[in-house]
């Protein structure tokens, strides 16, 4: 994390983390890794007291986060992780095969006009009835796991569908991860010798990967006389 070059590929600009400073750019990032929920003056606090150093105050740790790139963190995570779970192939796996998942949720974001245009909104209502009362601004973060293994081998932050963007109480297609498990156990346990059972099992997730029903209607939510 002190190496030159690697400062050079994460930070905002070349003139960042030159000068030797109270928050270089290695405590910088150890500080983000804490996430911890306290205030940001208590972390910069305690982490100061550790050094056994001069306390700074938070709105230093802020300037100094500002430059500092997101990038560090995924190629940390890419060199820390990631390669050496895979380094010498002593992992597990299922019939010499990854398992692997995604897994994915709306994540608010900072409200401006940047965000906005990058990521999209959201609109929301009271629950009573369809009249939209504002919005915020969402993004989608997806993470891809490595289920034996437990570790996230890669993630996003994306733009939301045009369709959750303009309809988030809509649902359009259903994902059944009951339908997934029952027809893959069903598959395992049938007995099948192993190229008919790998044939069934790529077509079951090339041709409908989410078991989605296209004929699936959206949920009404109307009121309907007799319901309270």
């Amino acid at each position: 994390m002190s190496e030159d070059a690697f400062k050079d590929r994460h930070r905002v600009a070349k003139s960042a983390f030159t000068r030797a400073r109270s928050l270089p750019f290695e405590l910088v990032l150890v500080m983000i890794l804490r996430k911890s929920v306290k205030s940001l003056q208590n972390v910069v606090n305690e982490t100061m007291l550790w050094l056994e150093t001069d306390t700074v105050t938070a709105s230093a740790f802020y300037q100094a986060r500002y430059t500092f790139r997101h990038t560090a963190f995924i190629e940390l995570h890419q060199q820390a992780v990631v390669e050496p779970m895979y380094a010498d192939d002593d992992y597990w796996s299922f019939w010499g095969f990854r398992v692997l998942a995604v897994d994915g949720s709306k994540v608010m974001l900072p409200d401006n006009k940047e965000t906005r245009a990058a990521f999209g909104n959201i609109m929301y209502t009271n629950g009573k009835n369809k009249q939209p009362l504002g919005d915020h601004c969402y993004g989608r973060a997806s993470v891809l796991y490595d289920v034996l293994n437990r570790i996230a081998v890669d993630a996003t932050l994306a733009q939301l569908d045009g369709r959750n963007t303009r309809h988030p109480q809509t649902v359009n297609r259903a994902v059944s991860f009951n339908v997934i498990k029952n027809k893959t156990l069903d598959l395992l346990y049938s007995n099948l010798d192993t190229d008919t059972l790998f044939e069934q099992l790529t077509t079951l997730f090339l041709k409908n990967p989410t078991s989605s029903r296209s004929e699936r209607n959206p949920p009404d939510k109307s009121p309907r006389p007799g319901r309270c």
